[in-house]
């Protein structure tokens, strides 16, 4: 699959992930193998009795720390020189009217005591849960897996929601004949 569709696989389903860097990565794959090739082998079902297993994780998102910000005086006071220092500010001018902060304003900014990104900020959590099922026969294996991701926004409402389901079968036929088909499906918000 396309590197695009990698989000697109639940990580329990996968069983290896093989790099192929050398010439049979362009003699199977042609020139859009030249740079290398990553095969991902999703889990297919084995002979057995049938197994179920469960992975569940849970995580907490938060930031070690905020860069510092300027206060609101500071940042009048810098954009102000700013102007200046590029000549949008005529200090020619004895009463400066076109001075992007008059010296009132910035008193009034030095008065404000308002961290935004504090007030914003708020801890994060994350979970993900995946089951599978496997089994079969000599004859027949099967395998389904289902997970659900979700993960918290540390900021606004951007919280991501997956879900991700495969199904599998594998019958033999006769000993020269093998049937398989495999159905996914994924939903993202």
């Amino acid at each position: 699959f396309p590197v695009s569709s990698a989000n697109m696989v639940n990580l329990s389903d996968i069983e290896t992930i093989d790099v192929l860097k050398d010439a049979s990565s362009t003699a199977i794959f042609g020139s859009r193998g030249a740079n290398g090739v990553v095969i991902v082998t999703t889990k297919r079902g084995k002979a057995g009795t049938p197994k179920i297993s469960y992975s569940g994780k849970f995580g907490f998102n938060d930031a070690v720390g905020h860069p510092k910000t300027l206060t609101g005086g500071d940042y009048g006071r810098f954009a102000n020189s700013f102007n200046i220092a590029n000549g949008k500010i005529n200090t020619a001018n004895a009463d400066w009217t076109n001075k992007v902060y008059s010296d009132a304003e910035i008193a009034e900014m030095d008065k404000l005591n308002y961290d935004w990104l504090d007030e914003a900020w708020k801890p994060a959590t994350s979970m993900n849960h995946s089951i599978n099922v496997s089994g079969g026969s000599e004859k027949a294996t099967y395998f389904a897996g289902a997970s659900y991701y979700t993960q918290g926004a540390n900021m606004g409402k951007q919280d991501y929601d997956k879900w991700n389901f495969r199904a599998g079968v594998d019958v033999s036929v006769t000993a020269d004949l093998k049937f398989s088909a495999t159905i996914a499906a994924n939903q993202q918000n």
